[in-house]
């Protein structure tokens, strides 16, 4: 799940700066590496989230992946995200979070590999 959440957040990152120097920067980047597989976002309903979902056809059509959208408003998302994340399930591939508010809860519960303040950043 990891690789394919990597591959996922890189290709969604790339489409939604919208740059063709980022993507030619990325040539050797095997973009159809998880053709026909699907990855859901767990995606807060504001702003950040539509922006990058008004690329979302262009991201499936670069990467053939079918991008799954799960969208909550805010609070509703963030329950959801903890309940996921408690159940260990495998039901959520990308994910919305403000470091400064879930980071020290899913540092130590393990759920995040690493945790960088943002004071740090």
């Amino acid at each position: 799940m990891k690789a394919r959440a990597f591959a996922a957040r890189v290709a969604l990152a790339l489409v939604a700066a919208g740059s063709a120097a980022s993507v030619a920067c990325a040539a050797d980047f095997d973009w159809k590496k998880f053709q026909g597989k699907t990855v859901t976002f767990l995606a807060n309903n504001n702003p950040v989230s539509q922006a990058l979902l008004t690329h979302k056809a262009d991201f499936e059509k670069l990467t053939g992946i079918t991008l799954k959208v799960d969208g909550y408003q805010e609070q509703q998302m963030r329950q959801r995200l903890v309940t996921v994340m408690n159940a260990r399930s495998d039901e959520v591939d990308v994910f919305m979070s403000l470091p400064s508010r879930e980071g020290p809860q899913f540092a130590a519960a393990g759920w995040i590999d690493q945790f960088q303040p943002a004071s740090a950043m």
